[in-house]
């Protein structure tokens, strides 16, 4: 065996055993890289769309925040300041700005993570750095960092699907995603100025093959921290939101015919980009993830297109692979009413059908990411899909949770009750009347029992108690919140060490647009000098 063989061969195995490092990962590591992820969200989360109250719980109330600005070498922010600018603009309404999750590395309770911010019309590539600590209530951003390039990059995204499959039931089988493939078309889309994101059936890390440390552009991969750690965190289907992705590529390499082609989230992931308009890729042995795609009318995708992949006259037939792939790609092309072809061997080749674009082998896979872009371009400026973009305009990077999936006007009453709760609850510990006072409605009063008997103090004189910039030791945090309409009630518990602890009650009401406290009621029980 040469060296060069040898060397190929360390790096497939060594690819493979990180694959299997990765199922063997326990829970309680997948579970704090979660946690770490939530934690992001509220961040990415507050500053796409305007919830400064969502910012502020993803930091440490003391955290200061290094900013780039032009002509000031060091530009500083307190968290305060900064979720003050978050706020000035409509809550709950997309502004544009997208964030990437580029990579996050933890060592037990302190972690780091890397974010990619593209803001539109600022022609500029924002890179957020975060350093993060596992505090007693959870993860917490304590600091941010940040810089700029400029960048004509646009909100656009790329999904490549890899394939999780690493060993066919027994046989010794090995098998692994053409890492070639991978990394040329990672490479052209993002000097395109497309971001990347990865997909496979399981997520997480992928097996990889026939890896050249000799390529220059495998070489340039390989040391390249944002592409090895995506494809070591590819996502799960059910984590993809189709509409931001305008082309989906199917790589090759010997594992994708083994469960791609058999998995129905990736194949609703890949129709559902195509019906809004996108672009659908596939190189190689990638061919065999749009063999068997159909249409919402149940006809096969490719029927009638002329289509590309490796054939089946360049294959060793004698091969152990060959004899246990699922389906030769060319017969299963033809079958479901697709014309197959194919150039000469081991020379770029691909075809163009519509919005198919497929390519041969690994020497096609950057004409095919070229080419994909470019019919994603007409596609856009074409009549037919201007509606399309318009529709995709406010939902493009929206968070990955939940938690923002109800109506948009649900969402933004809790979000401004929320807010409204914490000018009371921080205006009195941080000794910030103003603050305080736009919580309340003018004429709201408090109310509460004294030895059976009810007490009853005006707002104005609660607020005049407040001084400005007297902070106190009161801890507070919301326990309820529930709206109806116009209306709301609410919770909430203040702590005051080594003298009580008191629960609020609330009652909200929205005029003029905004969030008002009318009423509120109070208990306490005194707190054991003992605790």
């Amino acid at each position: 065996m040469t060296s060069k063989k040898i060397i190929l061969s360390i790096l497939t195995l060594f690819f493979f055993g990180y694959q299997i490092q990765a199922q063997s990962l326990n829970d309680t590591t997948l579970l704090e890289e979660e946690k770490i992820i939530n934690v992001i969200e509220n961040y990415i989360v507050g500053t796409s769309y305007n919830y400064p109250d969502k910012l502020k719980s993803a930091f440490i109330p003391e955290a200061k925040l290094f900013l780039d600005k032009e002509n000031e070498p060091l530009f500083v922010v307190s968290i305060e300041k900064y979720a003050e600018a978050v706020g000035r603009s409509e809550a709950g309404k997309f502004n544009g700005r997208t964030t990437n999750i580029l990579s996050i590395d933890r060592f037990q309770g302190i972690a780091t993570a890397k974010l990619e911010v593209i803001i539109p019309g600022l022609e500029k590539r924002f890179i957020d750095m975060l350093l993060l600590k596992k505090l007693e209530d959870g993860w917490k951003i304590i600091s941010k960092t940040a810089g700029s390039e400029p960048s004509q990059r646009q909100v656009k995204k790329v999904l490549i699907v890899t394939s999780s499959h690493i060993k066919k039931e027994n046989t010794t089988l090995t098998t692994g995603n053409s890492f070639s493939e991978i990394a040329i078309a990672y490479s052209e889309y993002q000097k395109a100025g497309y971001h990347v994101d990865f997909v496979s059936p399981k997520g997480g890390k992928i097996p990889l093959a026939y890896i050249n440390p000799s390529d220059s552009t495998h070489l340039s991969a390989l040391y390249n921290s944002d592409f090895m750690y995506a494809i070591a965190h590819t996502k799960k289907p059910l984590e993809i939101k189709s509409t931001e992705y305008d082309i989906v590529l199917f790589t090759g390499g010997s594992a994708p015919s083994f469960d791609i082609p058999q998995n129905a989230e990736i194949q609703d992931v890949a129709m559902k980009i195509y019906n809004q308009n996108g672009v659908i890729a596939a190189v190689c042995h990638g061919t065999s993830g749009i063999a068997n795609l159909k249409t919402s009318d149940g006809s096969y995708l490719v029927n009638g297109k002329n289509i590309n992949g490796y054939p089946k006259e360049y294959e060793n037939q004698n091969s152990l692979l060959y004899q246990n792939f699922p389906f030769i790609i060319e017969e299963e092309i033809e079958k479901n009413g697709g014309t197959f072809k194919y150039g000469e061997r081991a020379k770029a080749y691909y075809v163009i059908d519509g919005r198919l674009v497929t390519g041969q082998n690994f020497q096609s896979s950057k004409v095919v990411a070229q080419k994909s872009i470019e019919v994603s371009k007409k596609v856009a400026t074409n009549n037919d899909s201007k509606v399309f973009y318009s529709k995709k305009t406010e939902e493009v990077i929206k968070p990955i949770k939940a938690h923002l999936e109800n109506t948009a006007t649900t969402k933004t009453d809790l979000e401004q009750v929320r807010a409204t709760l914490m000018d009371y609850i921080e205006g009195t510990g941080n000794g910030q009347p103003q603050r305080l006072r736009q919580a309340f409605h003018p004429d709201f009063n408090l109310y509460t029992v004294e030895e059976d008997t009810l007490w009853v103090r005006s707002g104005e004189k609660y607020i005049a108690g407040v001084k400005e910039g007297k902070k106190t030791s009161r801890i507070g945090r919301i326990i309820s919140i529930d709206i109806e309409k116009d209306a709301a009630i609410a919770k909430a518990e203040i702590v005051v060490p080594n003298w009580r602890t008191f629960t609020d009650y609330f009652l909200l009401l929205k005029y003029e647009g905004s969030w008002k406290i009318v009423h509120k009621s109070y208990s306490w029980r005194e707190i054991s000098k003992n605790n």
